[in-house]
């Protein structure tokens, strides 16, 4: 309904809506090319639900409506004492404008948006301190394998870490989670603390938890949530599972030192397991520090887990390179559990032959760089230089690759497509693009409001719109199932992001996800990436066999 609201709008409506970016682009096209734009649904896809949430945009909208449509809205408001009369329609508009201000969920509702609303609702739930626990969780024979392994580390009297090794989507979470119940079932005066770096990461364990205890576990337990916004205190916590946030543990760093070490100090009393996710981070001088806070001390004996798709820190055979990634299996003691599956030469071909994971076709998109040639040329590009990325955002040929084949995935299989940019900008240029051909895509970046971000990912997953672009945002701790394409036009040199780019299309069919998948990488003349297969075993020699 917001679009055919949308499409009561004047023509100057429609261009005071517009951003000087979107302006801009327009001013740059031709005539014949402005004539075909569809500036309805530009505004819908840039704008969204942002014009019920700012109030100027908000009452335009109201304004414009027909009388018909705010017949429509406050029938199905269905609030007592509310009702439309022909006689009075100016009241009606006035009275719209009350309810949306002082009930916009109703208003949201009335409007067909509720499950934009409910996303939103999600995000913005106050972190909680306690849970308690419930539904089923079964695992997969692999899983129980590795979790059954991990186990036998945890159970020696020598060894004191290990680092859990799955590709990206192979369940990771729910093996390790496995490993954590049987802990507290058999230790239930104990604390295990699962530290993640992101809000993200740490939601995905607590909701994990709920499901895994609720099948696995055999006592009521407390789980405790410190991160995002939670006001949790972390002192005296005796027994449960606790959720915390790097770095809200790294700010603890500027309390009183006494106090800080006091009160690490009784965390250790209780922490007898660890669990470290993306793992490959753990040797980052201030994560570290932290994770050692937990171990190694008369308090306490804890045991480390880590757990990481890509097991090393960069890839390259110098010694630089080397050293950094033999830190991090001597971090872990070189220790390392990981898949074994006979008559395979890789646990990612068992994955997909057992659609666990999407068949994945990687396809490289090519295009004519020469402006981007003539001012780096071809030795003087590294994913590090921003002024390469902007030069690569704005590069028409590139630019027009992209669009054609996410144009052509659309066409010929209705794809879902998740796109990583190169800049905030260019993810905002290639939205305005698609929108502007009638596709229907959104755009979000880390300093997307977290309504609008929200609604675009709710929309997505629900397959209202085939395209979602973003920056800096959707790669771990995102799960999207539906998503069959990703394209990676955001070059970078770090195996791990890259593998967890990919990971978002490779959701397979036991997992809620597709048989097959296609993720495009353009071709940009930097060191390439590895396959991903080559990328599962690539550190393999850094770490000791089982």
């Amino acid at each position: 309904m917001l679009k055919k609201i949308i499409s009561n709008l004047s023509y100057s409506d429609k261009y005071r809506l517009l951003s000087k970016e979107q302006l801009n682009l327009i001013d740059s096209l031709s005539e014949i090319q402005k004539e075909k734009l569809d500036l309805v649904n530009i505004i819908f896809h840039s704008l969204g639900v942002k014009l019920l949430v700012d109030e100027g945009m908000r009452n335009l909208v109201i304004e414009r409506l027909k009388k018909e449509q705010v017949k429509e809205i406050i029938e199905a408001l269905n609030i007592e004492g509310i009702s439309y009369d022909p006689k009075e329609s100016f009241v009606a508009y006035e009275t719209l404008k009350v309810v949306a201000e002082q009930f916009p969920e109703k208003f949201f509702k009335a409007l067909g948006l509720a499950e934009s609303l409910e996303e939103y609702d999600s995000l913005k739930e106050k972190v909680r301190g306690t849970t308690q626990v419930a539904p089923p969780y079964p695992l997969y024979d692999y899983q129980i394998d590795c979790a059954s392994r991990v186990k036998r580390y945890l159970n020696s009297e020598s060894e004191k870490r290990v680092l859990l090794h799955l590709p990206t989507g192979a369940g990771k979470t729910r093996t390790s989670m496995n490993v954590v119940c049987d802990f507290l079932r058999d230790n239930p005066n104990q604390l295990v603390v699962w530290l993640a770096d992101t809000k993200e990461l740490c939601e995905q364990a607590v909701q994990e938890f709920e499901r895994a205890w609720g099948t696995l576990g055999n006592h009521s337990l407390p789980a405790y949530c410190y991160f995002g916004d939670s006001e949790l205190s972390i002192s005296g916590l005796n027994r449960g599972f606790l959720v915390a946030g790097l770095q809200k543990l790294s700010s603890l760093g500027k309390q009183d030192k006494n106090a800080l070490d006091y009160l690490y100090s009784e965390l250790r009393r209780k922490t007898s397991l660890v669990i470290f996710d993306e793992a490959h981070k753990a040797i980052a001088p201030t994560y570290a520090d932290t994770v050692e806070k937990f171990l190694n001390h008369s308090e306490n004996n804890a045991f480390l887990v880590g757990l990481s798709a890509t097991p090393g820190r960069v890839m390259g055979d110098d010694e630089k390179m080397h050293h950094e990634n033999q830190k991090l299996s001597d971090f872990f003691h070189n220790n390392k559990v990981t898949m074994i599956v006979k008559g395979y030469t890789s646990p990612l071909e068992y994955l997909v032959e057992e659609q666990y994971l999407a068949k994945a076709e990687f396809i490289q998109l090519n295009y004519d760089d020469l402006s981007v040639d003539q001012k780096f040329g071809k030795n003087n590009r590294t994913v590090s230089n921003a002024e390469l990325l902007k030069v690569l955002s704005s590069n028409d040929n590139r630019n027009v690759k992209l669009l054609e084949t996410i144009s052509s995935e659309i066409e010929e299989h209705n794809a879902q497509l998740i796109v990583f940019a190169c800049t905030v900008a260019h993810a905002n240029e290639l939205a305005f693009q698609l929108a502007g051909v009638g596709i229907s895509c959104q755009s979000i970046d880390g300093g997307t409001p977290a309504i609008v971000r929200a609604a675009a990912i709710s929309d997505y997953k629900n397959k209202k719109i085939n395209v979602l672009i973003n920056y800096g945002v959707l790669t771990a701790g995102f799960d999207a199932p539906c998503t069959n394409v990703a394209i990676i036009a955001r070059p970078t040199n770090s195996l791990v992001q890259y593998s967890q780019m990919a990971g978002r299309a490779m959701r397979g069919k036991r997992s809620g996800g597709n048989t097959n998948c296609r993720v495009y990488t353009v071709n940009d003349n930097i060191p390439e990436f590895r396959s991903v297969c080559h990328a599962f075993s690539y550190w393999d020699q850094m770490w000791k066999p089982e």
